[in-house]
C-alpha cells in the first residue's frame, strides 16, 4: 500500500513540475513576443525629452 501510494505522489509531483515548466516557458515566449511588438510598434524613434513617447524604464 505504501508503495503504491509513493508511487501515485511521485506521479502527480512529475505532472505538477511539467505544468509549471510550461508555464514558465510560455511566459518567456509571451515576454518575447511583447518585446518583439512593442519594438514594432515604437520604430526608431529616440526617446529624447521632446517626444511623445515616455521611455520603457
Amino acid at each position: 500500500m505504501v508503495r503504491m501510494l509513493r508511487s501515485c505522489i511521485q506521479s502527480i509531483l512529475k505532472l505538477v513540475n511539467s505544468v509549471i515548466g510550461m508555464a514558465g516557458l510560455a511566459m518567456i515566449l509571451y515576454s518575447a513576443w511583447l518585446i518583439r511588438v512593442w519594438q514594432r510598434q515604437m520604430g526608431e524613434l529616440p526617446f529624447d525629452e521632446d517626444s511623445d513617447f515616455p521611455p520603457p524604464w
